[in-house]
This record gives C-alpha cells, structure tokens and sequence, in this order.
C-alpha cells in the first residue's frame, strides 16, 4: 500500500488550521471573559482595589519613614558631651537633613526642623546634648504625625 503524501499533507494543512482556529477562539473568550471580570470588579470593588494600589504605592514612603526612624535611635544613643559622640551626631543630622532634602513630601513636611538641624549641626557652636534631645523629640513628633498621616491617606481620608 503506497501513501499518498499529498492527502497527508492537505489533512495535516487542515488540521493545523483546525487547531490554530480552536486556539484563537479559545483566547478571544478568555480575553472577553478577563475583561468581564476586570469591569465587574472595577465597578463593585474600585474602593478596595484603589486602597490596595495605595497601599503599594505607598510602600516606598514607609521604607524612608522607618530609614528615619532607625537614624533618630542611632542619635538617642548617641551623647552629645562625648567628642566622639558629637562627630556621629553631626553626621547622622547630615544623613537625615540630605535624605529629607531629596523627598519632596518630606521637604514641605519638615521644612522648618531643616532649618534648626543645620543651625546646630552647622555652626561654629557645638552642639549640645539639650539641643540634640530637644532636636531629637522635635523630629520624633513629626515623624509620628506624618506617618499618622500617610496611613489616612492610603484609606482615602485625605
């Protein structure tokens, strides 16, 4: 029995273009079917999914909150009465007054603290242990309110 390679390759041809039909159809449906349930849930759950996005968003700015928080703890440690202590100080005010300057939410939130760390970390004065701790609780004060903030924010109060 001999083969006839030209019905094999026509059944083959059709075949194949079944399959690449089915295929086709079957992702057209699973797009309708997506895109269905994307509007479905756009409508009765955008709330839920807008706090979600915010919350993602938000992510980055926590991270640079809790940046803050471990430099302020560093300077709580730190003595001011020590010489070794106010070189450490005096960076870590740096650190922090850098990190501030190149966050825009930041900058507007803590514009005025700016101005008094880099008064007493920049002077020809040394800085003293109650300046620092007076600086220290200024800046844990605002960290608090920002970060109370930022929470209203990413629950859509603000």
């Amino acid at each position: 029995m001999e083969i006839d390679w030209n019905t094999v390759v026509n059944f083959t041809k059709k075949a194949i273009g079944l399959i690449v039909d089915f295929v086709s159809f079957s992702s057209d449906l699973l797009t309708i079917i997506a895109s269905g349930i994307a509007i479905y849930l756009f409508r009765y759950k955008g709330k839920e999914i807008a706090i979600a996005l915010r919350l993602v968003l938000n992510y980055a700015f926590q991270t640079t909150l809790n940046e803050l928080r471990e430099k302020l703890e560093s300077l709580n440690r730190l003595n001011a009465n020590d010489e070794e202590g106010v070189k450490e100080i005096v960076n870590i005010f740096h650190e922090i007054i850098g990190q501030i300057n190149g966050h825009p939410k930041l900058k507007s939130h803590f514009s005025e603290f700016i101005i008094k760390a880099e008064k007493a970390v920049s002077g020809k004065r040394k800085i003293t242990e109650p300046i620092k701790r007076s600086l220290v609780s200024e800046f844990r004060e605002r960290l608090k309110n920002l970060t109370v903030d930022s929470f209203g924010e990413i629950m859509g109060e603000k």
